[in-house]
Parts: C-alpha cells; structure tokens; sequence
C-alpha cells in the first residue's frame, strides 16, 4: 500500500480564516520513504505574531514563496492512488481541502488515516499522543517541531511504527479489532478490515498465548517453575544485619561508578533493621537526598530472608508504587547475593475481570465509537500486560466509566468455578503476594484489609509505611462513608438505560437463548425489575435536585471552581430537612426491594440453569444487588447523622455550563488516631513510618498526636522511636530563600489587579533572568489564571513560554514534561504540584511561593477540627492550621533541590513568613537553607548571582 504523509503550518486554527504557510508530505510505499516535498506557501495575509514564535517562521520566509495556486499542480499529482496519513490528519485536511476548493479542484475524496488514532490503539499504555511524545518514545528524531518538513518527516516514523506494531500482533488481537468496527465505515475501520484480510494469508506471530481467543503476554499463573528455581537457589542468611548491608553497598558501588554513599542512608537503614528486628514503632524523617527507598528496603529484605516472615510496603501514590516496582526492586535483585521474591498489590478494583470483559466484548457491548476505541486498546493491552492493572492504561473519564463495567470485584467472582480463573490478574496477584518476601501495597488497600478481618493481604506483621505523612488523610477518607449522584445513576444505567441498553434487557435477550427456563416468569421479573429501576432513578433525581437546591441556596459560600460545600449540623440544618429524610427513606424502600428482586432473580437463575450457562449471569445480578446494598447503607448512615465522631457535609461543583456537576454526601471521621492505633499501631510487631515531611519546627509532635501515637500517651511513650535525618544536600550552599520585604500583602481570596501586577511584574524579571527555569506554586486557581495572562504577556516578546496548570489543557505529567523540554519557560501550579514533582538539574533554578498553603478554614474537616480542638483547650490554628500549611510549605520547597549538583533560589512572596508571629515555624522546618529579606526591586540581581555561585 502507498501513503502520503500530510502536514501543514498555517496562520490560525480555522479553516475558513486562516491559511497554510508551510506544507510537506513524504511519500512511503510501504514502510519505506520514497519521496518528499517541503515548501513555504504566501499566504496573502500577516502572519500572527504567536504563529511565528510557535514555529520560528518569519514574515521573510514567506514573502517570495509560491502561492498555493501555484503548488497545488505540483502537489495534488504526488497523492494519486495514495492513502492520505497525518497525525490530526483532519486539521491538515481541513485546510488542504479548503485550499483545493477556492483554486477550482475536487475537494479530497480518497482516503485518510490518522496516526493519533493508532497510536492510541496500539501503544495504550502511553500518556499523551502528542507528535513530540510520540516521536520521543519511538526515538524518531524530531528537532523541530511545528515546522511541516520535520513533523511529516517524524509522522512518517511513527507509520512506520504503526504499521510494524500491527504486523506484530497475533492474528486473533487483530480480527477482533477488525470485528470491532465492521460497520462503521470509517478509513480506520477499513483499514483494519484491510489488514485483518491480510494477516490471515501469512504465518501467525509467535509468542503469545490465546486463550478463548483473546491473545495473552502470559499464561496461567501458579506455574511453578520460576518459583522453584528461587526457592532452590536460596541460602541460609549467615552473618549481622552490618555485613549484609556492606555486601550490598560494595556491589552498588562496583555497578554504578557514580554510586555515593550517604550517612543518613546508613543511619536509617540501621534503625530500620534494629525496629523490624526487636519490634516497635519508628518514625523516620528523610530528607531529599537520603535514598529512604534503599534505607529501608535492604533492611526489610534481610529481615524477610532472615526469617521467612513477609515484610509489607505501603505507599501513597502510584507513582512511587510503580518506581518501586520497575527501579528500586529490580535493582535490588541485581546486587542482593541471595535471590527473593517481591510483588505489588492493589485494589481489587485495579484488575482486569476476563470474565466481564469476554461477555462485554463477544456482546459487541460498545454504545460508542469512543467506547469501540477503548476496547481495541484493551485487546491491544492484552497483549502486553502482565499485570491486568488499570494504572498501566491511559484512560480519559469515559474511558474509566467503561472500566467499571470490567473491573474485578469481590461481588461477581466465581474464584475457581471461573473459566478465567487461571488467566485472573487479580488473582495471579494474590498469588505472587502469597509467595512473596516483600509486599508492595498502598495506604487504601492496607487499610481495606483491616477492615474486612485481614482478608486481602497475607498474613504478616511488619510493616513499613512511606509517604507516611499522607496517612492520616487516607485513612480519614477511608473509615468514612461517602455517595455521589453518580453512584447510584450509575448503577441503574448498568441495569436498565432503554429497551436495549443494561443489564436486565441483555438478560432477557440472552434467556430467550435458552429453553430449560420458564420465560414467561422471567418477562415478568425483568418487567417488575425495570419498573423499580425506573422509579428508583426518578426518585434518586428528585432527591439530587433537592440537594442541588440547598447548594444553591449557599452558592455564595463556593470556591473560585466552583465547588460549594454545605454542611450538615444538626443544630443549623435546611428548613426542609423532615421532608427530605421522607424522601430519601422512600428512595431506599424503593432500593431495597429492587435488590431483593435481583437478588431472587439472582438465585433463580442459580437452580433454573446448568452452572456454564447462568453462573456468570447471576454472579453478576448478585453482585449489583450487593453494591445497591452498600449504598443504601451508606445513604442512610448519611442522612441520620447519628455518629458525633464524624462530620457530615454536602459538596457539588457549579460547573461553567451552569450546572452543578459531582454533587456528593461525605462522612468522615473528625479524628481517626484511635482508628489507626486499634488497626494498625497495635496489631503489628513492628511498624516504620517514613516521609520527607513529618515534622513541624524540629518536632513529631504534631503528626503523632494525629496518628493517634502522641508522646504523652504511656501506651506509646517508650516504644516509639524518632529518627530525624538531614539530607545529604548542602542547602545553605545550594539553595537561597528570598524573601520581599517591601510586597503588599495579598487581603482576601482574589487578590485586586494592583498585587497581581507587581507579581506578574516580579516573576517576569527574575524569569527574564533565569531564562525561564521556574515553577510558580500558588494555593488558587483563580489567581494562578489571573497572573498567567499578564505574566504570558510580559514574556512572550522574549521568546520565554508559560505554562500552567488548569490553562492549557494538559495533565500533570504533560505540563512537566513539556517544562523540562522547553529550556526558556515558567510553569505555573496549584494543588498537585506542590508535591510529587521531580525536576533535578538545570530544568529548575527558580521555585516561586505565592502564597503561604494554609487550608479553607470553611472546609468541613477543617471546621470540625477546630470545634474537635477547642474542646481539648487547644488553639486549632497553632494545633492544625498551622502544622498542616508547614508540612505542604516544606514538600513544595522540596522541588527545588533534587541532587547534589542542584543549584537554586525559591522566592516566597507571602510576608507572614517574616511577620506572623508563626512564620518562624515555616523557616526553622526548612533544611537550613540562605535566608534573605530583600527589596523587591533587588530580587532579580541577587537571583543572577546566586546562580553564578555568587554570595554575599
């Protein structure tokens, strides 16, 4: 087959206004590059200054360029009986056809493929599709992007790789994405119809396993062979803890020649190894630096391989899950003499259920094209996937509605009476964990497992807790009750959304298949089913409508996003609150006798039909009829406001189109320090609490007394231990805080136009300075827009990018791998960012702090906390507010100094740090960096010194 690779420049973004100024396409036949064609093209019209800074086209370039008049004769002859290929091929179509049509041609009437679609089918496992991302990935050079000739060039690589990617997969993974747009009549449907055809003429791939034709990166789990080999492998531990941990460290540094070794590792990993060994609570600070990964996995390594007992890891993030995963223990493997096992654990709800996702797909269950997308991406992940793990996929919000519809769940397994279930991710899961001397775990799943009598993870009893300042919030959330206006509309669209749509009318299609059932009992159980459904949702959607009703009535009280939240005391309820509890019970009559039916129907089905024909459709109407249960519960727990221990509120999102979006009721439990001494603290030998950030000043006090471990409590007085390690860094070398002591002070939430002028007017300067190179941390949205407008205006001229969170559009991960590639720019963040970021070297020399982090004092919890406090004498803003906004200071601080070889400046425009009677507490927990108060108009001079190495 032949292809033209398409691509254009233009003045604008619409085809109507706007023109092409550069176009190129690149001939293949095949995989191979025969031809090509570049050309600047006049466009009768200015070109935009920010279309110049984009592309680095000048006005020059275009002046004695050919028309497009004069092209097309040139150009329209090279795409005969070629198949159209671009990336966004529809934005240069536009364009191209546009351009045919006003010079008196056809407008184009072959076929066109785009690679972003096939990208995203054949490579799900990566984050954005972007033509930079994706060249970057594949190692397509591509040194200029936005210029035609480079991204045609780099489009047609990325072909090149579609098409390998393609001939690659198993003959099975393609027919049934063949099979999954037959019908659309789409170019992409035809083309992999087309190569459907061909594939079946050639030798299948090897390599893979097809199991009920669907293709596998791997087979059964539980094959023991591997497992074998590293049991026998194995030798006794002989020796201290000391030498072990020298043997490891002398094979690091005969591996990596960069390898440095750090005191504070060693310190950590000693009191590590000396708590799992005795037993004991310890709580390790580890500063930047400090390898608190290896501190504290070599000691746990020794001590599972010592004593055969499992050691559990749990994170916050999946990031840090994923690193250990993929880095940190596979590293271990390589230079650990004696050879173990480790495995990651998550969330039922993480895993893949083969179940669910063979009915759903050999249904052709897939309303829309977008939904038919997702699914070839699933079979194209089938492929690869060891795991089953959602985390591997990059999925939008619809794509993690049909996840939901696929998920394991504890609910709708058949365990072993499964056909899948020796192919089960989740399982295969559970199966490692079993096995394994290291477990890998997160704090929700952790907790989960206390909940349900220590059902979910193996047995054990040490345990190590990383990101451990993350603890207490996880756990609030997690003893907490919650339900949206989507959980139960959810629910009932996976039950009955039309004739043909849900659950209950696949059910009765699937019945009609089958003979040894009485259907004429089965229509009338589906009919009363569909009835409650329908009354259920209305009911549901009044009730919604209420509560968006008492949300309107506080608007006044909503962020600058727009979230609004109410809360429920009993004593300040909303003057129709009796009316509104009628509701609701009549809502959950309504909902129990719909689960009651399903459940019926459910064991009907059970003893009507052979087990291969009903267990996975009564396994599945059994477990929707649980999930209604649990909600019904919890809405009920909601709405008594029954548990003084717990603070109740409502919260929606008045969204842009005017409509309130999210809206949920939230219980969580004002202190859960005893929750977690019970279910944690007391149930385990040994456990180890590790962050970056547990201190406030030069104390623990604050995150014991909220992980319920406080120094005055003689359970815990003597068997808890702290540990507070400096990283390795020299900050006060390193790293210089500039402090304005002549900027206004910022008043309300928005600040006026005056503060976010000098601002703007600041960060401009020292950007000017550092040639971009900096992150701005703010604590609001609203005014992280406000200054990005002005701020974008003042260096845009200079050729100096900004770019920022919430404005254009990109994730997290996007906006920092676009910083890190674009030498000469700003990113601007809020939230997120303020932690989890690593930006090491010269991509980050400049950290700006708007504005001190303290939280909404109207947030429920944090209203609750203050009442909680002032009950016990305690000054909630000294005992909460405080310690809570130095904590989230020092992990933004944290961003600055990522290696040995860092060099930066971080400007805290918030004067309270030097006035407040409390800012001290922000500057003592900082690691000893240079401190300076200076006048604004200074601040860019004694940045460009510092860089220089240059002190005062």
């Amino acid at each position: 087959m032949k292809y033209a690779v398409l691509d254009v420049e233009t003045t604008g973004f619409d085809p109507d206004n706007d023109r092409i100024v550069e176009l190129a396409v690149v001939l293949m036949d095949g995989v191979d590059v025969v031809g090509r064609f570049v050309s600047f093209v006049r466009p009768e019209r200015p070109l935009p200054a920010r279309i110049s800074r984009l592309t680095g086209i000048a006005e020059s370039d275009l002046r004695d360029a050919p028309a497009m008049a004069e092209l097309l004769p040139k150009v329209l002859p090279l795409l005969e009986d070629r198949v159209l290929v671009g990336h966004n091929v529809g934005f240069d179509l536009k364009f191209l056809c546009r351009e045919m049509e006003e010079n008196g041609y056809f407008a184009w009437a072959g076929r066109s493929l785009d690679t972003a679609d096939f990208v995203r089918v054949l490579f799900p496992t990566w984050a954005e599709r972007s033509l930079a991302y994706v060249a970057g990935k594949l190692g397509i050079p591509h040194e200029r992007p936005h210029r035609a000739g480079p991204d045609a060039e780099a489009t047609a690589g990325v072909w090149k790789a579609c098409l390998d990617k393609m001939r690659a997969l198993p003959l099975t993974a393609v027919r049934r994405i063949a099979e999954l747009f037959r019908g659309e009549g789409s170019d992409f449907a035809w083309f992999w119809n087309e190569m459907a055809s061909l594939r079946r003429e050639m030798e299948d791939v090897p390599g893979f396993r097809v199991f009920r034709d669907f293709a596998f990166a791997v087979g059964e789990w539980g094959n023991d062979e591997v497992q074998d080999d590293v049991e026998k492998d194995r030798l006794p531990l002989d020796g201290s803890f000391a030498e072990f941990y020298r043997d490891v460290k002398e094979r690091l540094r005969t591996r990596f020649d960069a390898y440095e070794e750090r005191r504070s590792q060693d310190q950590m990993a000693e009191a590590v190894a000396s708590v799992l060994e005795e037993g004991g609570l310890l709580l390790v600070e580890a500063g930047t630096g400090t390898g608190k990964t290896l501190g504290y996995l070599v000691p746990a390594l020794f001590h599972a391989l010592g004593t055969g007992e499992k050691v559990v890891v749990s994170t916050h993030t999946v990031n840090l899950q994923e690193q250990l995963r993929r880095r940190d223990l596979p590293l271990l493997a390589d230079v650990v003499p004696h050879p173990f096992r480790a495995a990651v654990l998550k969330g039922r709800n993480r895993y893949l259920c083969l179940r669910k996702w063979e009915w759903k797909a050999t249904a052709a269950e897939f309303e829309t094209a977008e939904d038919r997308m997702l699914a070839a991406q699933l079979i194209v992940w089938l492929t690869e996937t060891e795991t089953g793990d959602v985390e591997e996929l990059s999925l939008d919000s619809q794509g993690r509605q049909l996840w939901k519809s696929i998920e394991s769940d504890a609910d709708s397994c058949l365990n072993r009476a499964c056909p899948w279930f020796r192919m089960c991710y989740y399982h295969r899961a559970r199966h490692d964990a079993q096995r394994a001397d290291i477990i890998v775990t997160n704090h929700a799943l952790l907790l989960t497992d206390f909940q349900v009598d220590r059902r979910v993870l193996p047995s054990y009893s040490r345990l190590i807790v990383d990101e451990a300042h993350h603890l207490e919030e996880t756990a609030s959330r997690h003893f907490g009750r919650a339900v949206s206006a989507r959980d139960f509309s959810a629910l009932f669209a996976r039950l009955y959304k039309d004739a043909r749509t849900g659950f209950l009318p696949l059910l009765r299609i699937r019945m009609k298949e089958l003979y040894e059932i009485d259907k004429e009992r089965l229509e009338e159980t589906l009919d009363h089913l569909e009835s409650l459904v329908v009354e259920a949702s209305a009911q549901w959607e009044a009730l919604i409508r209420r509560w968006e009703g008492w949300l309107s009535d506080a608007i006044s009280a909503r962020s600058e996003s727009g979230e609004c939240l109410v809360r429920w005391k009993r004593d300040a309820l909303p003057p129709d609150w009796n009316e509104t509890v009628r509701q609701v019970n009549a809502f959950l009559e309504t909902i129990d006798s719909l689960a009651d039916g399903l459940s019926r129907l459910s064991e009907a089905l059970r003893q009507e039909l052979e087990p291969s024909a009903t267990s996975g459709l009564a396994v599945d109407v059994a477990g929707i009829a649980k999930e209604l249960v649990r909600l019904r519960d919890d809405l009920a727990f909601l709405i008594a406001l029954d548990d003084e221990r717990y603070v109740y509120w409502l919260e929606g999102v008045f969204s842009s189109r005017g409509k309130w979006t999210n809206v949920a009721a939230t219980a969580v439990p004002v202190d859960v320090g005893d929750l977690l001494r019970e279910n944690v603290f007391e149930a385990k030998d040994s456990v180890v609490l590790t962050s970056a950030t547990l201190t406030v000043g030069d104390s623990f006090d604050y995150v014991r007394e909220r992980l319920g471990l406080a120094a005055d409590d003689p359970v815990f007085a003597e068997s808890v231990r702290v540990v507070r390690l400096s990283s390795p860094f020299c900050y006060r070398e390193q790293s210089l805080v500039i402090i304005p002591n002549d900027f206004p002070k910022i008043g309300g939430v928005r600040p006026d136009p005056a503060f976010v002028e000098r601002l703007a007017e600041s960060l401009a300067e020292t950007a000017l300075t550092t040639g971009g190179r900096m992150l701005v941390l703010f604590t609001s949205y609203r005014m992280l827009r406000d200054v990005y407008d002005e701020l974008d205006r003042r260096l845009a001229p200079h050729g100096i990018r900004v770019f920022g969170q919430g404005v254009d559009g990109a994730s997290r991960s996007q906006l920092v791998r676009l910083f890190q590639e674009c030498s000469r720019s700003v990113l601007l963040g809020t939230s997120s960012f303020w932690e989890g970021v690593d930006i090491p070297g010269g991509a980050l020399s400049c950290l700006a702090i708007v504005r001190l982090p303290f939280e909404p004092p109207r947030h429920p919890v944090a209203e609750a906390k203050a009442e909680w406090l002032k009950r016990m004498n305690k000054d909630p803003f000294l005992h909460y507010s405080v310690p809570q906004a130095v904590i989230r200071f020092k992990q933004g601080f944290g961003r600055l100094i990522r290696r040995s070889t860092d060099r930066g400046v971080a400007i805290v425009y918030d004067s309270r740090v030097l006035e407040a009677r409390y800012g001290k507490y922000f500057l003592r927990s900082l690691p000893e960096p240079t401190v300076e108060a200076l006048p604004t108009r200074r601040i860019a001079a004694r940045v460009a010194e510092w860089l220089k190495g240059e002190s005062l």
